[in-house]
């Protein structure tokens, strides 16, 4: 409720204050209304306004040689399992290998013979081919299985 200078409350319907209309009575009213409210903070306009603010990039950085080099094996040496055995090729590719024949009678051969341009040789094909005196100088690699 609302008491105004006259000591009449805003409220009371039908009060007269002898002769004034309506319309000055309730300029009056609010006049009276906004000089007793408090006045509100006065913020500056800046503060009104204000914002967090934008997080200014910082320049990285530059990594140094060291950071760029990969990270040293954390694991021990032969911790790590061996890959499983390969599986024996089977007989019909072992056969069509024909580096490992005689060049002479294709069966399987035991030596590489360098003079004789790299060829193969069976034990029998060699000791009869290498028989002559110039040939048994010829100098040979044998053939690991």
């Amino acid at each position: 409720m609302l008491t105004l200078e006259g000591g009449t409350s805003g409220d009371a319907p039908g009060s007269d204050d002898g002769g004034d209309d309506e319309d000055a009575k309730v300029e009056r009213i609010l006049q009276q209304a906004l000089a007793s409210a408090p006045e509100p903070a006065q913020a500056p306009a800046a503060a009104a306004l204000s914002f967090p603010s934008v997080p200014t990039p910082t320049p990285k950085p530059k990594p140094s040689f060291a950071s760029r080099l990969p990270a040293a094996p954390t694991t021990q040496p032969g911790a790590r399992p061996a890959p499983p055995p390969r599986p024996p090729k089977p007989a019909a590719e072992q056969a069509e290998d024909m580096s490992t024949w005689c060049c002479i009678c294709t069966d399987d051969a035991v030596l590489y013979c360098h003079e004789c341009d790299g060829d193969a040789y069976c034990a029998r094909c060699w000791r009869e081919g290498h028989a002559e005196a110039d040939l048994r100088t010829h100098r040979t690699v044998p053939i690991r299985r």
